[in-house]
């Protein structure tokens, strides 16, 4: 099993306690959605490879150095000298909401053309993961993903969508016209209830699963849990009880644990899936930074038979 994904990583500066104007001692890592997930996959032995354009800079080296080494494929990760790499803020702002910025609008992904290797992305691989961040940052990055999707079904690929709306990148018509483009090609939607709520309006969990065209519906609903739908089954877990440091790198915590557990207990088989699905985002909360709090499978194992506990000795 190989899963191909196509996005942008970030170099992220965060403030876990303060905001920026009042502290000069911002952490540096790097972010993306898509990579998150890859990086997840990684870690629960699942092969990948990522489709990624960086700036021949030092955000660029870090990004490129970092997936290598979480084992990420990189054969397609390019780096473009006459653009820069993508960065984002993050900072703690009142009531402890985490405020997120981006400076992305002219980064190298915005520029990368794929055209001339577009045939060998395909080559071995069973799953495309494709979020809705990517195709909202530009004409031409929207393009590209519809194209990719269009090719991953004529080769039988399956196709796993997830939403991910960021308001600050599109609004929600852009939102819902680029979702009409595939909607019939995507074979699982995984999506939070609020981005739910945007694409088909308020709704129960069941009245959306009753006109669903998809083999696979999930609907993430934050600390609650997740719904889960097949043609077959349907039914909403509740979430895992940790103890909550940062929330964000959750969703894609989240989406590798559901690829990891349809890989290894079929699509039909929908209450271990959810387990391991539910099990990664929570994980992904216990710790700070999108990606550090990701178990490897032991661990992710471990935590599903309540054998990890406060000390390790």
């Amino acid at each position: 099993m190989t899963v191909i994904s196509y996005g942008e990583v970030m170099g992220v500066f965060s403030l876990n306690d303060s905001k920026f104007v009042y502290s000069n001692n911002a952490q540096f890592h790097i972010a993306g959605a898509e990579a998150n997930t890859m990086i997840g996959l990684s870690k629960l032995g699942i092969s990948s490879h990522f489709i990624t354009a960086t700036g021949n800079d030092a955000i660029g080296d870090a990004i490129q150095y970092q997936l290598k080494g979480e084992g990420i494929g990189t054969k397609f990760l390019t780096k473009l000298n006459n653009y820069s790499t993508g960065i984002m803020t993050k900072e703690r702002a009142a009531s402890n909401i985490i405020r997120v910025n981006y400076f992305r609008e002219f980064s190298a992904i915005n520029h990368y053309e794929i055209s001339s290797f577009f045939n060998d992305i395909f080559e071995n691989a069973t799953i495309l993961y494709i979020t809705g961040i990517t195709p909202s940052l530009s004409q031409h990055t929207y393009k590209t993903t519809i194209s990719l999707i269009k090719e991953a079904k004529e080769k039988g690929l399956t196709i796993i969508f997830d939403p991910n709306y960021r308001k600050k990148l599109w609004n929600e018509n852009e939102f819902r016209k680029f979702y009409k483009e595939i909607a019939m090609d995507i074979d699982i939607l995984l999506t939070g209830n609020s981005e739910a709520k945007i694409l088909f309006g308020s709704k129960k969990y069941e009245e959306y699963a009753k006109n669903m065209n998809n083999k696979l519906l999930v609907i993430k609903d934050g600390s609650r849990g997740a719904f889960f739908a097949n043609q077959k089954e349907r039914f909403f877990k509740e979430a895992y009880k940790v103890k909550e440091v940062d929330s964000i790198g959750a969703g894609d915590a989240f989406a590798a644990g559901l690829i990891y557990g349809l890989e290894s207990y079929g699509i039909e088989n929908l209450v271990e899936v959810s387990k391991y699905a539910l099990a990664m985002g929570a994980l992904a909360t216990t710790t700070y930074g999108d990606f550090y709090g990701l178990p490897k499978l032991n661990e992710l194992e471990q935590f599903l038979n309540n054998q990890i506990c406060d000390v390790e000795r």
